[in-house]
């Protein structure tokens, strides 16, 4: 099992993070399947193996870019505590 912390950045300067979980395959696996993927689309990317980070640069298709790192712990992420979404928020303070 391994994790991927998935930081995407919109045009606006938004941006999104989140952490999924990757069942029956290490960092190092994911990893290079990502870097395989990312070269038969010819999606434009710079890959650090040594860190495990892959970082997605926009197309024309797609508007945002992506940073992926990869780790076999998800306590490698130093304790990420992802953001409610504001309408989650709104809802508890109209309780």
């Amino acid at each position: 099992m391994s994790f991927i912390k998935i930081t995407t950045r919109h045009p606006g300067g938004r941006e999104v993070v989140g952490i999924t979980q990757q069942a029956n395959v290490t960092a190092s696996e994911a990893f290079d399947r990502r870097i395989t993927r990312a070269r038969v689309a010819r999606q434009p990317h710079d890959a650090d193996r040594s860190s495990l980070t892959i970082q997605l640069h926009p197309t024309e298709i797609v508007d945002y870019s992506q940073l992926l790192e990869y780790a076999e712990t998800i306590e490698a992420f130093d304790g990420y505590q992802p953001e409610l979404p504001q309408e989650f928020l709104d809802l508890m303070e109209g309780q």
